[in-house]
């Protein structure tokens, strides 16, 4: 996913059902991250199923664990 695109997605608030931020700009990844998690919580904060995870520290079985860990139903 290109950055034009999730610019657009933010723009309509129309966002996808996963959104990985990675890149060598920490204030940039920041940034993506908050406007999304605004966007989210706009709505109803219940209704979300959060995780995140710290790439410094990630490992193969964290990420594994935090996807198996999400609900199979959840609205966003």
């Amino acid at each position: 996913m290109s950055l034009e695109i999730l610019k657009n997605d933010l723009k309509s608030a129309q966002l996808r059902r996963l959104y990985y931020i990675h890149g060598k700009e920490p204030y940039l990844k920041y940034f993506y991250a908050g406007q999304i998690k605004r966007i989210l919580l706009s709505d109803d904060p219940d209704k979300i199923d959060l995780i995140e995870l710290n790439g410094a520290d990630l490992t193969a079985e964290d990420m594994a664990e935090a996807m198996q860990t999400l609900p199979v139903v959840c609205e966003k």
